[in-house]
């Protein structure tokens, strides 16, 4: 069995069993003795596994879920999962977020946010990172994922929009803090993007990568000209070399502009096609 194989196991299993029924009771059965979380929880949170159950436990433990969809990518040690769950309740989240694998377990995670109703999940000012949470070592690039980083290059540029379809095809299907499902022209969705950034430039660009079958998980980390930081992890498929879809609930760091909007819950149909439903 390959690495991915392995690994794609263990997150099935901590979706369709701790979080599908949420069963927290299992979660240091399948996360490392010390898990260490880049999310909302700290920006470099190495906590007991026990620890991540007695927060989750009392405040989850006892609400039924009602609609669960998930959609996984792996390459090495990594397994990249976009997410949409529904709590009893109307608690909704979604989600882009990586996980790092060693020996079986989860060790480590990135989530700068998400999206959904529930404000326990939004992005926090104590998650803004450092630049210590990106793992020496990654995936190496390939087409696909250069791309990527091309598309962010040309994002935070001053170049023309019109140029936007050198990256993107046509059109993009975006999920995002604007909106939970729409689609627009690459030179909208580029307008879009750089009202939300506000800048010219950016700084201090850390990001790895991982992909699979067409799908690049993206998490990354920079500084704006202006000194507001962004860190988010975020989706995309690419079809014959462009990007057709894209998927950011949440963007964490230091710009307080960048609220989720209430439109922005994703719908069932925001899942790819494959995606798999409890």
């Amino acid at each position: 069995m390959t690495i991915e194989a392995t690994n794609r196991g263990v997150l099935e299993h901590w979706y369709d069993h701790m979080w599908g029924k949420t069963d927290f009771d299992l979660i240091p059965q399948i996360a490392a003795e010390k898990y260490l979380r880049h999310d909302m929880t700290g920006a470099n949170n190495l906590m007991p596994a026990e620890n991540y159950r007695d927060m989750l436990k009392p405040v989850l433990g006892h609400l039924a879920v009602e609609e669960f969809q998930y959609y996984l990518v792996t390459e090495g040690d990594y397994v990249g999962a976009l997410g949409r769950f529904l709590l009893e309740g109307g608690r909704h989240w979604d989600w882009v977020q990586v996980f790092r694998l060693a020996d079986g377990r989860l060790a480590e995670t990135w989530l700068t946010g998400m999206g959904g109703t529930d404000a326990m999940g939004y992005p926090q000012p104590r998650n803004a990172w450092t630049g210590e949470e990106f793992p020496e070592s990654a995936p190496p690039l390939n087409a696909n994922k250069q791309h990527v980083l091309d598309w962010y290059g040309f994002l935070f540029s001053d170049a023309d929009a019109s140029a936007a379809s050198d990256y993107l095809k046509g059109e993009v299907r975006a999920h995002d803090q604007l909106d939970g499902d729409r689609t627009v022209s690459a030179a909208q969705y580029t307008g879009e993007m750089r009202a939300l950034i506000r800048s010219s430039g950016m700084a201090n660009f850390r990001h790895f990568l991982i992909e699979e079958n067409g799908l690049v998980f993206a998490t990354c980390s920079c500084k704006l000209d202006d000194g507001r930081q962004w860190d988010w992890v975020q989706a995309f498929k690419l079809e014959d070399g462009k990007i057709t879809r894209t998927w950011l609930p949440s963007i964490g760091g230091t710009d307080e502009g960048l609220e989720i909007g209430p439109d922005s819950r994703w719908p069932a149909s925001a899942m790819p096609e494959d995606s798999y439903s409890l």
